[in-house]
């Protein structure tokens, strides 16, 4: 009998070992597809992955990465990037996009409570960024000072990871020219 139960844990033990690895091997494929280019067929992988486990972290900020490309797929891309923060919100690079997303829909209120919560994990070179972008995405007038101070910044190494949101400010400003170098300049292929 106690040979038995031995039996019995070890399998479920394995069985659960093997279930939870399964959406992480699934995500570690699609991001080779995804760093070869092949972003649908990552996408795809992506999609297994959540199906086994919908809040994955790892799935979820790699389909929200590669959904912030499009701005016809930005409110998914947000919706992916707000599961991955809650699953990790230690990851920097899931919590600068997601807010980058949330400005460039202009939520500020959602902005306020996100910075509110996490807002001191970010760096001071990138919380400078976005909080520049956020000021003078909420301005209707006069938005020179926020442009002028952007263009002082030397954007740190990560800035593709929140050009959405600048590259707007500049746009609403009415410096298209701006808008469209920051995007060169910092857009990255996920």
């Amino acid at each position: 009998m106690k040979n038995h139960l031995l039996f019995t844990f070890a399998l479920l033990l394995l069985v659960g070992v093997l279930f939870c690895s399964k959406e992480k091997k699934i995500t570690e494929r699609g991001y080779k597809k995804e760093l070869a280019g092949n972003k649908m067929e990552a996408m795809y992988d992506y999609l297994l992955a959540l199906e086994s486990k919908p809040n994955y972290w790892l799935a979820n900020k790699r389909m929200g990465f590669i959904l912030s490309v499009s701005q016809n797929s930005i409110v998914p891309a947000i919706r992916h990037l707000e599961t991955a923060h809650k699953e990790n919100p230690d990851d920097l690079e899931t919590l600068v996009k997601f807010l980058d997303l949330i400005l460039f829909i202009q939520n500020f209120e959602k902005y306020e409570e996100i910075m509110e919560k996490s807002g001191s994990k970010i760096p001071l070179e990138i919380k400078i960024f976005l909080e520049n972008a956020k000021n003078c995405l909420q301005k209707k007038e006069n938005r020179k000072p926020f442009i002028d101070k952007i263009k002082t910044l030397s954007p740190p190494e990560n800035s593709y990871l929140f050009y959405r949101c600048v590259a707007l400010c500049y746009e609403k400003a009415g410096y298209s020219d701006l808008a469209e170098e920051f995007i060169k300049q910092n857009r990255k292929n996920y």
